[in-house]
């Protein structure tokens, strides 16, 4: 379109009357008069509001191809044609719709990965040091290296004391055993030799003076003997 793009007074040149009523139909996304795109103008606050200015601004949007008129008797309509995009062109819009949705999953992806490495690295710098890391092991060896030592010290003063309280038991029970055989030995004596003087059988007498023989009383000196290792040698 000719003309000046410099307008006086503030004023819109035709060039930029142009530009702007174009920018205003288009926005606008439906057919509009020229009656409401002077009113747009004035609202605007700008120079350049007749209506004559418009008209011409808006023929001449027409004849550059910028806009499309159509005649309604003595009032026309004015709006901004939207091309159809070809095939190829759809296409092509499809492919980077999918990129950009790939795209943002993919950021989505990174943002959580890059929460994780902040949150591990946040982690790692809590964590001790190699330096320190080495001194806890050595640390760690020494107790250990203690306790080791302990346990086995332990272990040689519980043998020891096993040791003399296995000696200290075998006394005592060789002692009840000879008591335990000694004694059993007079008792029967003397029962023998009641019997005998009162022609009783000895078990009437056990029953008549409330005793008991070893296997009434469900005790064996053999087994005592087997603890002792008498008549065979003892595991130790």
């Amino acid at each position: 379109m000719a003309g000046s793009t410099k307008g006086k007074g503030g004023e819109w040149t035709p060039a930029q009357l142009q530009r702007e009523i174009v920018a205003f139909v288009t926005e606008h996304r439906q057919p509009i008069s020229a009656t409401e795109t002077v009113n747009w103008m004035q609202s605007k606050n700008k120079a350049g509001k007749s209506k004559v200015k418009v008209d011409r601004a808006l023929d001449a949007a027409v004849a550059d191809g910028q806009l499309v008129m159509k005649a309604f008797g003595r009032s026309k309509l004015f709006w901004a044609e939207i091309p159809i995009p070809t095939a190829e062109q759809t296409a092509e819009l499809n492919t980077k719709r999918t990129y950009i949705r790939e795209a943002n999953v993919r950021i989505v992806e990174m943002k959580e990965q890059q929460q994780q490495l902040e949150d591990r690295t946040r982690q790692l710098l809590k964590e001790p040091t190699d330096a320190e890391i080495d001194d806890l092991l050595e640390k760690r060896r020494a107790e250990v290296a203690a306790l080791e030592q302990r346990l086995k010290d332990n272990e040689e003063a519980v043998g020891t004391i096993d040791e003399e309280a296995n000696k200290r038991t075998d006394a005592e029970l060789l002692y009840l055993v000879k008591l335990w055989k000694t004694r059993r030995m007079a008792v029967m004596d003397v029962i023998n030799q009641m019997s005998e003087g009162r022609d009783k059988p000895v078990p009437d007498l056990l029953e008549e003076f409330g005793l008991e023989t070893d296997e009434e009383a469900g005790v064996s000196l053999a087994d005592v003997q087997g603890l002792l290792g008498i008549g065979s040698k003892r595991a130790r």
